[in-house]
Parts: structure tokens; C-alpha cells; sequence
């Protein structure tokens, strides 16, 4: 098997952002950082990329705020693109079906 991209969208703005985090959890419940972004991000959204290896694991967000109120923290548009070769995505979209 090969790696894999996997991809989001995110927004971290506000005074109480903590923090963004991925992690893989592997089968015996082990939590391992692959990605964190701390602090405010300004006001747009911003590419995150991680390369995967293979495995068996589950890919978990977190996300902090230290002030509820005023503090946006969001992910949107989720992807993985097993479509890698070399580690380069491939500009094709997978085949489903």
C-alpha cells in the first residue's frame, strides 16, 4: 500500500482560540499528533495537507477554545485522496464505485 493525502479546510479566529489538532488513534486507543495549529489564524481559511502511511487507525480532530464566546474554531471539506504516487497527489479525483 501507499500513503495517502488526507486534507481540510480550516478557520481558527478569535481572542480565545486554544488550539487544532489531528491525531491517529491506533487500535489499542494510542493517540499520535500528525498535525496542530495553536492561536488565531486571522479571519480565512487555510489549506492543511498530511501525508498517511499505511495502517490501521482512526484520524481524530480536537479542537480547544479558551473563550467560548467570540472564538470560532470550524473544519470543512474533509479528503482522503488515496491517489498518491511518490508522495505527489494525483490531480484526479478517486474513482468510486
Amino acid at each position: 500500500m501507499s500513503p495517502a493525502e488526507f486534507s481540510f479546510w480550516y478557520h481558527m479566529n478569535g481572542p480565545g482560540i486554544g488550539s487544532l489538532s489531528v491525531f491517529s488513534q491506533s487500535v489499542d486507543g494510542t493517540l499520535h499528533e500528525l498535525w496542530s495549529k495553536h492561536g488565531r489564524q486571522g479571519s480565512s481559511w487555510h489549506l492543511a495537507k498530511i501525508m498517511l502511511q499505511p495502517g490501521q487507525y482512526k484520524l481524530v480532530f480536537s479542537a480547544i477554545a479558551k473563550h467560548h464566546v467570540g472564538s470560532n474554531i470550524a473544519i470543512d471539506d474533509v479528503v482522503l485522496n488515496t491517489e498518491v504516487s511518490n508522495g505527489v497527489p494525483s490531480d484526479n479525483p478517486p474513482i468510486i464505485g
